[in-house]
């Protein structure tokens, strides 16, 4: 459960930097890519339907809930952490 919890603040804190560093883009207090925007809608459907195919694949398993939580985020916590790496090579 301690590594369910770390995963989760470490999900939570590169989502807010990622939403920090986009709306600091729009609101032009640094240069971002012209397709951020657009990037920041498309990515989110595609990222939710790998998390929820985890989930899914963890509960047919049967695997704890704790195991199962661990499998959504994970594919959610790599595409925040790609996008803080890129975002953060912007700067």
């Amino acid at each position: 459960m301690a590594k369910l919890g770390a995963d989760w603040w470490r999900l939570t804190y590169q989502t807010q930097m990622v939403m920090a560093l986009r709306l600091s883009g729009m609101a032009g207090y640094w240069s971002m890519k012209p397709d951020e925007p657009l990037r920041m809608v498309l990515e989110k459907g595609p990222a939710f339907s790998r998390a929820a195919m985890a989930a899914g694949e963890a509960a047919a398993k049967g695997k704890r809930p704790d195991q199962i939580t661990r499998a959504a985020m994970k594919p959610l916590s790599r595409k925040t952490k790609r996008n803080v790496k890129r975002l953060t090579r912007q700067l």
